[in-house]
């Protein structure tokens, strides 16, 4: 394993944030977008838990996906799941395979999976997050 990144993955984009920019990929006919996030360390890395709901949603129906950093060295191992489909214009190098979503920026990667709505929801939130490294 690398060396653990120098950010904890919930720094990187906040509750409110994280909720902006799914209001912005996702319907509005569905109300608003409540969000809140949890920490917790995997081995040589942080993770990120987003839980999100929206308000027209009923009690318990509520998703969640994870952002975790990495370093290059673990990308090499994680990313070898799939063939990857580049990502233009994000970070060093991005790309997805398997629905997850990769992006290596410097010395540091950061992994999106789980989101589970549009691809383009997954690319806007995977360019928020490695622009904040």
């Amino acid at each position: 394993m690398g060396a653990p990144p120098p950010v904890e993955p919930c720094s990187l984009l906040g509750d409110e944030e994280m909720a902006g920019i799914l209001s912005e990929q996702l319907p509005a006919d569905e109300g608003a977008v409540t969000v809140t996030s949890e920490s917790s360390s995997l081995g040589g890395g942080g993770t990120c838990t987003y839980s999100w709901t929206r308000d027209t949603w009923g009690e318990g129906s509520g998703k969640e996906f994870t952002i975790t950093l990495m370093s290059p060295t673990d990308l090499t191992y994680s990313a070898a799941i799939g063939e990857r489909t580049p990502i233009e214009g994000v970070g060093d190098e991005a790309f997805v395979t398997s629905e997850n979503y990769f992006a290596r920026v410097g010395d540091v990667v950061v992994h999106l999976v789980n989101l589970q709505e549009t691809p383009e929801a997954s690319v806007a939130v995977l360019t928020a997050a490695a622009g904040k490294l």
